[in-house]
């Protein structure tokens, strides 16, 4: 029997082929990847056939990222860290080394800056007593393009997870005592942190905890069609 070890399901407007897209890529027991997209303007379901040399091997998937039409993850080859992208429109694979300093996932997310792909990641420390910095990149003409860093005040237990639609940074805080951890934003040019009140739940697998965003607009461009 077939079983599936990962599956990612995307959605969004791809304004090249002006159609909503659902993409779905699934990694089976034995490593092999399968990859469907849904088109809206069909109502239809296509199994994507041509899967690079590049993808058939052993890898690890993190976290992804859904723009334009576009699927995009973070996955690890052996000591490689690079970005896969899938286009929705053209059916296209790319891959994308991750930079240099990149050499783990803990703290490492994708997500959107300013229309631009963005990596995050906070693995280094500070040069600075006290303070604590997400190093950030922009994925600019097929090249990686490093932003200065955002620094912020030390502690044990803060992680950013994302980035909203305002291109501020989400950061969590966990809180021990009540199981649950606290949202920030983070106003990446001036500085800001801003304490927003929500309490995170804590997602759990086992012994592994997971906190993820996901940033939505909440109404639908209509298509040309309907």
């Amino acid at each position: 029997n077939i079983k599936f070890s990962y599956v990612a399901l995307q959605f969004g407007f791809h304004p090249g082929v002006d159609d909503y897209k659902a993409v779905r890529m699934m990694r089976t027991n034995k490593n092999a990847l399968a990859v469907e997209v849904y088109s809206l303007r069909t109502d239809s379901w296509k199994i994507i056939e041509a899967i690079p040399p590049w993808l058939k091997c052993t890898w690890k998937n993190h976290k992804d990222t859904f723009f334009n039409g576009v699927a995009y993850h973070i996955i690890e080859k052996g000591p490689i860290f690079s970005i896969m992208s899938f286009d929705s429109g053209s059916e296209e694979f790319e891959e994308f080394i991750a930079p240099d300093a990149i050499c783990g996932p803990w703290g490492l997310c994708i997500d959107i800056y300013k229309e631009q792909i963005c990596l995050l990641c906070r693995y280094y420390g500070c040069e600075e007593d006290g303070m604590e910095k997400v190093d950030l990149w922009v994925l600019q003409e097929k090249r990686w393009k490093q932003l200065c860093p955002f620094i912020f005040p030390w502690d044990d237990w803060n992680v950013t997870i994302g980035i909203s639609i305002d291109d501020e940074l989400l950061m969590e805080i966990r809180d021990f005592d009540k199981g649950v951890a606290n949202l920030y934003l983070c106003n990446y040019e001036s500085k800001e942190v801003l304490e927003t009140g929500i309490k995170l739940a804590v997602m759990k697998y086992d012994e592994i905890e997971f906190f993820f965003a996901i940033t939505y607009i909440q109404s639908l461009v209509l298509l040309n069609n309907y």
